[in-house]
């Protein structure tokens, strides 16, 4: 597992926690785009890029170099937000992207699975001493990929592969000391 950031402290950092401590994780400092231009960028089966595109200043390029990665059979697993629907104005987000230009972004890809990814809100009543937690989740018929927060993208992955693996997944974990911090 290689890490690519082009911020030396935080290269710095990772390199002296998380790969001190996983001998088969490494960090390199340079740009997405000129990484994934290069030879380094040949040698993975797999490429994971969540939250970063958006960032970027060459966009075009980025997609035109994941997408000939992906015509190699390389796997991609990517990741936007929904920052149109979401009306969010960050600052260092370049490309503002919805359910519309994440399809334009990602439809040359091949073999292409978009997955909406929906953040859930809820409410967990907890007696005191209690060991297990019932729940249940569902969509009533508001699986609307263009409302989602992020979009989730799989190329050169089976369909049926995700549809078994990730059929509808949630992970909650109660937080009071967020509650208490919030």
């Amino acid at each position: 597992v290689t890490g690519v950031d082009h911020d030396a402290a935080t290269v710095e950092l990772a390199s002296a926690t998380v790969a001190r401590e996983h001998p088969n994780v490494s960090f390199e400092l340079a740009g997405a785009v000129s990484y994934l231009g290069g030879a380094a960028a040949q040698r993975f089966d797999a490429i994971v890029c969540f939250e970063g595109l958006e960032h970027l200043a060459e966009l075009d390029r980025a997609l035109t170099l994941l997408r000939e990665h992906a015509e190699r059979g390389t796997a991609l697993i990517v990741s936007v937000p929904n920052d149109k629907m979401l009306g969010e104005d960050n600052p260092f987000h370049l490309t503002k992207f919805g359910y519309d230009e994440a399809r334009a972004a990602f439809g040359a890809f091949p073999r292409l699975v978009m997955l909406p990814q929906f953040l859930a809100e809820g409410s967990l009543i907890c007696a005191p001493g209690a060991q297990e937690v019932a729940a249940s989740v569902t969509l009533e018929g508001r699986d609307e990929p263009e409302y989602a927060n992020h979009f989730l993208c799989f190329v050169n992955f089976e369909a049926t592969d995700l549809e078994r693996v990730h059929d509808g997944n949630l992970q909650v974990q109660a937080a009071p000391l967020f509650t208490r911090w919030g």
